[in-house]
């Protein structure tokens, strides 16, 4: 029996691909969520300096 066709592979690489899919449709949406609050925090109070420490 040849590898590539082989059910179990193909469910795998299907499983897969679907995570796969799925991670690069939230990561996105959750940083651009994630960094518009921040930004709002920053915006309210611009004096808090804890939050962005310089890196120097």
């Amino acid at each position: 029996m040849n590898q590539c066709n082989a059910p179990s592979l193909v469910v795998i690489i299907h499983v897969t691909k679907n995570i796969l899919f799925f991670i690069q449709m939230i990561v996105p949406i959750l940083l651009i969520i994630w960094g518009s609050i921040s930004f709002i925090k920053m915006v309210k109070n611009p004096e808090e300096k804890k939050r962005f420490k310089k890196s120097v």
